[in-house]
Parts: structure tokens; C-alpha cells; sequence
């Protein structure tokens, strides 16, 4: 039988192998010179974009489904930070002295906005805003910290408490609106409701500050008249805010009432109950 011959096999010459001075082991350099990248292979440019452009398509098949509703929440949130200087100070003016204001109706518009129908707030005083509630909120809070202090009562959990309390507050107040509202037929564009409601901080804001001149009688005079002030501006701008259809003008009163009434005795829930000074 014929044999075929076999250069690596017994007997054929023996190739010798040079040592090896690269690779992750024998040290030096990697196999393949010092260009080579240092997974000791390359990478195909091509790939990457394709995953790029697969990952980016993706992320834009799913903003679709997103943005829009994340689109509309923000322009509505724009709306109500929408103000000036200017605003602030007339808005503050009548939570203070609400009584001397004879027109609350709030302004039309028509340009573009989600909320359209009226006014931005830049434009319009009765308008409501998210600004100053938000504001009034974190200055309520330093301040009860620090009258808090001054009394030598504070502590590291004194501001997280007063936050907890007011966020709380705010839950169960906009619960207990949002049923007597759903039960009456009657709405409120919720962020209108939450900027109404948060209106009572500013009032505590200046109850907080006149103790801090005055002392305790000058801090109860001041929540008594804060409280009154109020609730007479609840009042009025809840009267311009309810609405619905085919309901009972005196149901819809009472509705309006009992949602001016709320306020103070939410302000006054925070200020004695452990919150405030």
C-alpha cells in the first residue's frame, strides 16, 4: 500500500516554533503589533452603527407612545409658572387684602395654550399658578425649622416632619374635594385645584413671621385674620372655578362653601397642630 508522506508526522522534519513575545501571558506587546486593540481583536465598525440605529429606533417607536401625553402634561404645567414679578407681588397683595378686589373672573384667551381658554397668569391676576404655592411651601417649611430652633426644639427630623404633615394634609384635602365634586356632578381642572389649595402656605408663611416679631398673641391675631383672608379668597375664586352642567345652583353653592371653609381649617390644622410655631 502506497504511504503518503507526512511532514509533521514521525520521522518528517520538525518546524520550529519561535517563542512567543506577545499575547496577555509571555508579556510585551499583544500579537499583531502595538495598534491592535487591546481585546487582542478588532471590531467591525458596521456593527456598531446597525446596533446604534436599532437602539435608536427603538427608543423612538417608544417615545412615540410616550411623548405625547408627556408633551401635553408639560405645556399644562408650563401654564401655571407662567409669571412675573409683577403677578407676584399683585397676587400676594390679595391674598392679604382680598376684600378691597371687586372682579374675579378670570381672563379669556385664545392663544394656543393647553389651557386656552383663559389667561396665562403673566397676564391675568386671578389666574391660578403653582408658583407662589410652591414657594410658600418651602418657606413655610425653613421658617417652622427655624422658629423650631430658636425655641431650642429643633431637631433633624423637624423639617421632614412639617413636610410629612403638609403633604398629607394636601392629600387628604384634595381627596375629600375631588368627592364632593365627583358626587355633585361638578370639576375642577385638578392642577387649578391644587394651586388654590396651596395658597393657605403663603397665609402661614405670615402668621410664622408675625410670632417671630410679635410673639404668641401677635401669632394668633395674624392666624385669625390670615384665616379669614382666606377664606374669603377661596371663596371668591372657588365661585369662578366650579363648574358644571345641569346642576343645582344652590348645590353647587354649598359645594362652593364647603370648599372655601376647607382652607382655613386646613391652615388652621397646620398651624396648632404641631407643625408651626
Amino acid at each position: 500500500m502506497a504511504q503518503f508522506y507526512n511532514p509533521s508526522g514521525p520521522g518528517g522534519p520538525q518546524q520550529s516554533q519561535a517563542p512567543r513575545s506577545g499575547g496577555y501571558g509571555g508579556g510585551g506587546t499583544p500579537m499583531g503589533g502595538g495598534n491592535a486593540p487591546a481585546w487582542g481583536g478588532g471590531f467591525d465598525p458596521g456593527m456598531v452603527n446597525m446596533g446604534a440605529n436599532a437602539a435608536g429606533q427603538f427608543f423612538n417607536g417608544q417615545m412615540q407612545n410616550v411623548s405625547p401625553a408627556a408633551a401635553t402634561f408639560y405645556r399644562s404645567l408650563k401654564y401655571y409658572f407662567s409669571v412675573n414679578n409683577s403677578y407676584v407681588l399683585r397676587k400676594l397683595g390679595i391674598l392679604i387684602m382680598p376684600w378691597n378686589k371687586k372682579r374675579w373672573a378670570r381672563e379669556t384667551s385664545d392663544d394656543g395654550d393647553v389651557n386656552k381658554k383663559f389667561a396665562r397668569p403673566l397676564h391675568d391676576e386671578n389666574a391660578p399658578d403653582l408658583y407662589i404655592p410652591l414657594m410658600a411651601l418651602v418657606t413655610f417649611v425653613l421658617v417652622t425649622g427655624f422658629v423650631k430652633g430658636t425655641g431650642g426644639e429643633f431637631s433633624p427630623d423637624v423639617l421632614q416632619n412639617v413636610l410629612t404633615s403638609c403633604a398629607v394634609t394636601d392629600v387628604l384635602l384634595m381627596l375629600i374635594m375631588y368627592g364632593g365634586l365627583f358626587f355633585t356632578q361638578l370639576s375642577v381642572p385638578t392642577l387649578d385645584l391644587y394651586a388654590y389649595t396651596g395658597y393657605k402656605y403663603f397665609a402661614l408663611c405670615v402668621v410664622t413671621l408675625v410670632s417671630l416679631i410679635l410673639g404668641s398673641l401677635g401669632y394668633y391675631v395674624a392666624l385669625l385674620y390670615m384665616a379669614a383672608a382666606l377664606g374669603y379668597f377661596s371663596l371668591k375664586t372657588f365661585a369662578q372655578a366650579v363648574q358644571g352642567a345641569h346642576v343645582d345652583p344652590q348645590q353647587r353653592s354649598l359645594v362652593v362653601l364647603a370648599c372655601a371653609v376647607l382652607q382655613p381649617l386646613s391652615m388652621f390644622w397646620l398651624a396648632l397642630g404641631g407643625s408651626s410655631a
